[in-house]
C-alpha cells in the first residue's frame, strides 16, 4: 500500500476513509456477511484495526487455510522440494 500512497498522493487516513473497511461500513454489512483478507493486512489502512478480529472476520482462518492449500498444491504436483541448512536436510515436501 505504500506504493499507492506515493503513486496517487494519498495519506494513510485518507485512503482508509475512502476505500478501507471502516467501522461504519462494517456496521452496514448484512448479518450473514463475512470479512475476508488473504493477508498480510495493512491495519488502519485497508481495514480498521479492530475489525481484523471482529466477530464477522475470518481473516485468520483464511490465512491458515491458504497455507494448507499451498502445501497441498506442492504435494499434488509431485514436486520434490528440499531445503538445506548447513548441508543438513531440514525440510522435504
Amino acid at each position: 500500500m505504500k506504493g499507492m500512497i506515493q503513486k496517487w498522493g494519498f495519506q494513510k487516513e485518507e485512503y482508509h476513509n475512502n476505500y478501507g473497511l471502516t467501522k461504519e461500513r462494517y456496521n452496514k454489512l448484512k448479518e450473514s456477511a463475512i470479512v475476508m483478507h488473504p493477508a498480510p493486512v495493512n491495519r488502519g489502512m485497508e481495514i480498521d484495526t479492530e475489525l481484523v478480529e471482529a466477530p464477522k472476520s475470518v481473516i485468520f482462518e483464511q490465512m491458515k487455510n491458504g497455507m494448507f492449500m499451498r502445501q497441498a498444491m506442492i504435494e499434488k504436483n509431485n514436486k520434490k522440494i528440499i531445503i538445506y541448512k548447513k548441508e543438513k536436510k531440514i525440510c522435504y515436501f
